[in-house]
């Protein structure tokens, strides 16, 4: 088994895990925050699944955000093999629900849009690739329900759904009816990847955070942590007790600045304040030197 893209963290995850840390979230965001959480670690139980079972002889394509003839699609794991294309939609819902055509429905009343009825929207807009790159492969698609603390009622076999306990089975399945992959398969996800989107466009929206509101200081790159025991070339973590390079620690702290304010400028003043002053302006302009591109050469001046 190749996995040609790792599954990470989306750009919306990352800020928002970042904003929690800083401050307290909107009522909105959290519960966005949650979900994404929820969901990446439904992804990943499925990856180590993949791992387990599936043998040698597949593609893998995690998070596949793609725009055909207008429409935009984001698939969660695609496997490409021999024989077919294989579509999942990962979800980690938990809990006892019933199923319908539209909707999942919990005992309390509470309702959820069907993930089937997704998955299908996006299999037909696929097949539109498919056929415009003229690739006769059958694809084959599926819910995934990793969360072992998941029960559904009333599920059919026409449903296109695997629940947790049917996952290995399904898995090991794949790899009765291997076949050898081909140069061709290798285009097929060459092309997938070329044509993979940027996340950027397509981000949830999000409440506003003014810089001025927001927790200062260093945060460990491990556990994300302010408990940190700083000196010239450590980060020791009180927390987790993890010992970074200094370097390693400022970067990713810059880092976690430009994607929560991606229009603001890096300069090392504001760089300084955002670590918290805990690493002096010299040292954070040196870091900042040797990695980014520097703009300007007066007072102004800022990197990118």
């Amino acid at each position: 088994m190749t996995i040609l893209k790792e599954r990470e963290k989306s750009t919306m995850q990352r800020v928002l895990e970042s904003l929690n840390r800083r401050t307290t979230l909107s009522d909105s965001d959290l519960q966005t925050f949650s979900q994404l959480e929820k969901g990446f670690e439904g992804e990943q139980r499925f990856d180590q699944f993949v791992i387990e079972f599936v043998d040698d002889d597949y593609l893998v394509i995690n998070d596949l955000l793609l725009i055909i003839n207008g429409t935009t699609i984001q698939i969660d794991s695609l496997l490409i093999t021999g024989q077919e294309i294989y579509m999942y939609e990962i979800k980690n819902f938990k809990g006892e629900y019933m199923n319908s055509p539209n909707y999942l429905k919990t005992f309390s009343g509470e309702e959820i849009l069907n993930p089937v009825n997704q998955l299908n929207r996006t299999v037909v807009v696929f097949r539109q690739l498919l056929k415009q790159w003229q690739v006769r492969m059958e694809l084959m698609s599926a819910v995934i329900y990793v969360n072992p603390q998941f029960t559904l009622y009333k599920a059919e076999e026409t449903d296109n759904i695997i629940l947790p306990t049917a996952l290995p089975y399904h898995l090991i399945g794949l790899n009765r009816k291997r076949r050898p992959l081909t140069r061709d398969h290798h285009t097929l996800a060459e092309r997938l990847l070329k044509a993979h989107q940027s996340e950027f466009s397509f981000q949830k929206k999000r409440s506003v955070y003014d810089y001025e509101s927001l927790r200062k200081g260093l945060t460990c790159v491990k556990c994300g942590s302010f408990e940190l025991l700083v000196n010239e070339k450590n980060v020791r973590c009180h927390t987790c007790k993890a010992i970074k390079p200094l370097n390693e620690t400022v970067l990713a702290n810059v880092e976690e600045f430009r994607i929560i304010f991606p229009n603001d400028k890096v300069t090392t003043e504001k760089m300084e304040n955002w670590c918290g002053k805990q690493v002096s302006n010299k040292r954070i302009w040196l870091i900042l030197r040797n990695k980014y591109k520097k703009v300007g050469k007066t007072r102004g001046s800022h990197y990118l």
